[in-house]
């Protein structure tokens, strides 16, 4: 995985979303858009588990140089926050499950106001859990390892910039050379 990558999955919204899969990359979507992470299917005889995640605290260890004691103050972190967030994240897809099933034309709007009012609390929970949890990881860093993260972020922004740059000049000699074959041209010999 890229280095860049992993300060922003880590660095913003991962080390929330990490501990409500338990080191799984999430989306980086707010905790209250992103899908809760689905139990898979129990293992027959013959199938094979899935290869594990790459573990997201030893790849951050090695980029900013957290010590045996941080990687195990942050992995306790993410697994007592994270077992509440991944409760709140099953809580909140029952939720919305129940108002797909009030939809229609007999639906009950007191029953969806219900749920949908208990779906914002839950919501609301989940932003709280996740911006707790990664400012407890944040706590953890020294202030050089912050100041790490920081460098790496402003890198890994000015690479994006410079490849939507990049994607845009792509686009506009794509459209410019659309536009030459399309039009018409002159007969030679004629102004």
């Amino acid at each position: 995985m890229h280095s860049f990558t992993i300060v922003r999955t880590l660095r913003h919204s991962a080390i929330a979303a990490a501990a409500a899969s338990l080191l799984l990359a999430l989306p980086t979507a707010s905790p209250a858009q992103a899908p809760p992470a689905q139990p898979g299917p129990a293992l027959g005889e013959g199938q094979a588990a899935a290869p594990a995640p790459p573990d997201q605290v030893a790849q951050l260890a090695q980029l900013i140089g957290l010590s045996e004691e941080q990687q195990t103050d942050i992995r306790e972190v993410m697994s007592e926050i994270g077992t509440e967030i991944d409760a709140l994240q099953i809580r909140a897809q029952a939720l919305h499950q129940q108002l797909d099933d009030q939809t229609g034309h007999d639906f009950d709007e007191d029953k969806v106001r219900e749920t949908a009012t208990e779906l914002g609390e839950v919501s609301g929970q989940l932003a709280a859990k996740s911006v707790i949890l990664q400012s407890t990881v944040e706590g953890i860093f020294t202030e050089e390892q912050r100041d790490q993260l920081d460098e790496l972020e402003r890198q890994q922004r000015q690479q994006q910039e410079l490849q939507q740059q990049q994607m845009q000049q792509q686009l506009q000699q794509q459209l410019q050379q659309q536009q030459e074959q399309q039009s018409p041209q002159a007969p030679q010999g004629q102004p």
